[in-house]
């Protein structure tokens, strides 16, 4: 330790040498440490800032620390907001000269922040700058690997400049970045009518969060990414004529939407139109698969038409609460609670009539709840799930004549049935609830199918009569 009286100097001239050449910090060995208001660590043999505790307005971060280049900005090191409880208002400026990672949230609720360059990052994480509404100019690597959200909220955002060489590039005078020329990775102050031709891929997130875009064409874009317009609530025309995939929660929140069409695309992912709730009229004449969540809580459709879908995800249309009629000529899978109420949650009562005729599989909860069904056509289905048809009050009659298996309540509680055909069925693939113990029983139909007189055909029952008996075989 450097002491004052071995060179001769007082106290305040020692203080005085601190301020004109920087900060020592403690130079050591050690992992871990602070250096001025810089808290630091060796994380895979990597200098990294773990937290910055000054309240500066412009910061330059240190080229080196022990001896070691700083290439790492940690996780969280500069967050503003209530993520850390820090001065957000402060930081106007950065600089880290040296810095190739940035990671993920490293700058994220930091609204005052103006600029930040960091001429040699390589790799950006999720959601770094998120919310940093008055960044205007950034600068990094034409190299760097962009991750998820990394701009969301930055919609001040005008300048995007590349150092060196490499697949990104920079369009729409700066305000937006591509990679390779045809993918477009962000477009934070993307603002009103949106047209971009020669655009064929829109990364994650892309739009996210953007409340200032009003409509947006992409004639040749063949993917749309994961959340690439979540919640862009003033978003009310789409027109991708050539896109073939919708990834998850893609136009999730998209509020303002009224009616869609999509005339190339194969599969819907997961939440991809979850909460569009003025949405009135979708199209998809292509569509193979639509994801789980895909339109739930879309109360404002009332008809729908999938005529090439084969496949239908978990809660899918959950909660769309005035459907009144659907078609899906094509469909084999029905998911779980794909029309009706899972844990109480989502469900629909303005169905009336149902039919599919090659549908093989209905899932747990599939119309569960619907209260307004009276009647069903599944001639092909060989699987109902637990709960498939609980609680639908208004169902009198049941035709199943393919069906082998039959979960628990399948049907219990469905006061107003009277008529149901099934197939054969064995005895460990007859859930032993079907027709309900819980709540209000309808009846001993399983027993009376594996009496004697049972075996596939026809059951009826005079109400209030909860005695099935077996009016014809097949």
């Amino acid at each position: 330790m450097l002491k004052s009286k071995n060179i001769g100097f007082s106290p305040i001239v020692f203080c005085a040498i601190i301020i004109l050449f920087g900060c020592s910090g403690e130079m050591n060995q050690l992992a871990n440490g602070q250096y001025c208001d810089f808290l630091w660590e060796i994380i895979d043999r990597k200098m990294t800032i773990t937290q910055y505790t000054g309240t500066a307005t412009e910061v330059v971060i240190p080229k080196q620390i022990n001896g070691l280049p700083v290439t790492v900005i940690g996780t969280m090191a500069f967050a503003g907001d209530y993520w850390m409880n820090r001065d957000v208002f402060g930081l106007k400026e950065v600089t880290g000269e040296t810095v190739t990672t940035i990671r993920d949230h490293a700058f994220i609720g930091r609204p005052r922040l103006t600029n930040a360059h960091f001429p040699a990052a390589t790799n950006i994480g999720d959601m770094a700058f998120f919310g940093c509404t008055d960044l205007t100019k950034i600068s990094f690597r034409a190299s760097a690997n962009i991750s998820y959200d990394a701009f969301t909220g930055c919609t001040s955002l005008s300048e995007f400049k590349l150092t060196g060489t490499g697949s990104l590039s920079v369009i729409e005078d700066g305000k937006a970045l591509v990679r390779n020329g045809t993918t477009l990775i962000a477009y934070p102050a993307a603002l009103g009518s949106i047209v971009m031709n020669d655009i064929t891929s829109i990364g994650a997130g892309v739009f996210s969060g953007n409340r200032n875009i009003t409509s947006v064409s992409f004639p040749m874009v063949i993917d749309i990414g994961d959340s690439a317009f979540f919640r862009c609530e003033k978003l009310a025309e789409v027109n991708f004529p050539e896109a073939t995939n919708i990834g998850y929660e893609a136009f999730r929140g998209c509020t303002s939407l009224t009616s869609i069409n999509f005339p190339a695309v194969t599969a819907i992912g997961d939440a991809a139109f979850y909460y569009c709730a003025n949405l009135t009229e979708v199209s998809f004449p292509a569509a193979i698969t639509i994801g789980d969540w895909a339109f739930i809580r879309n109360t404002s459709l009332t008809e729908i038409n999938f005529p090439a879908v084969t496949t239908i995800g978990n809660q899918a249309f959950s909660d769309c609460t005035n459907l009144t009629e659907i078609c899906f000529p094509s469909a084999k899978t029905i998911g779980n609670a794909a029309f009706g109420l899972s844990g109480w949650i989502g469900y629909n009562t303005s169905l009336t009539s149902v039919s599919f005729p090659v549908a093989t599989t209905i899932g747990d909860w599939a119309f569960s709840a619907n209260s307004s069904l009276t009647t069903v056509s599944f001639p092909a289905v060989t699987t109902i799930g637990d709960w498939a048809f609980n609680f639908t009050t208004s169902l009198t009659e049941v035709s199943f004549p393919a069906v082998t298996t039959i979960g628990n309540w399948a049907f219990s509680n469905n006061t107003s049935l009277t008529n149901v055909t099934i197939g054969t069925i064995l005895a460990e693939n007859f859930g032993t609830n079907t027709f309900g113990t819980d709540y209000e029983s309808i009846g001993n139909l399983r027993d009376v199918y594996f009496s004697a007189n049972g075996g596939a055909g026809t059951y009826t029952r005079v109400l209030p009569s909860l005695e099935w008996t077996r009016t014809g075989g097949f």
